[in-house]
């Protein structure tokens, strides 16, 4: 009964990540905005980046409990733990792009440049995703 509780909850983190599958498109429709609108569009951005830092710690203690009890290859468990830690990375980096965005809007000047390196976080982000999913929903590609 534990581990489909841990299993569900461990599915809830997984549909909760679907948010940075967006997040590429999300970033570049931040700049057709008009500026006044475009600090809390990204401040809006920033705290569901922030809880999903939170979600990404989630899926990692449940993920770690559920290859403990099931039979995987260590292959895989290095792939995918390794993904892990490279989209919670990625997050933090792009959560900090976005705070320095927030900033400088509300100084009133162009963050074009910040807007830039946080696009290029989420696809990366965006990426490193798919190719999780790719490997947890067909692992004998490992």
């Amino acid at each position: 009964m534990a581990n489909h509780i841990v299993y569900f909850i461990h599915i809830l983190g997984a549909i909760s990540m679907g948010f940075y599958l967006f997040l590429p498109f999300m970033v570049t429709k931040m700049t057709a905005l008009p500026k006044p609108s475009q600090a809390g569009y990204v401040r809006a951005l920033y705290h569901v980046n922030k809880v999903s830092l939170y979600i990404i710690i989630l899926q990692l203690l449940t993920g770690g409990y559920l290859i403990s009890v099931a039979n995987v290859p260590a292959t895989w468990s290095v792939v995918v733990i390794l993904l892990l830690v490279v989209v919670g990375g990625l997050i933090s980096m792009a959560g900090a792009k976005m705070k320095r965005i927030i900033h400088e809007l509300e100084e009133g000047r162009d963050a074009k440049a910040e807007a830039g390196k946080v696009r290029t976080f989420a696809y990366l982000t965006f990426i490193a995703l798919l190719l999780m999913v790719l490997f947890m929903v067909f692992p004998h590609l490992l």
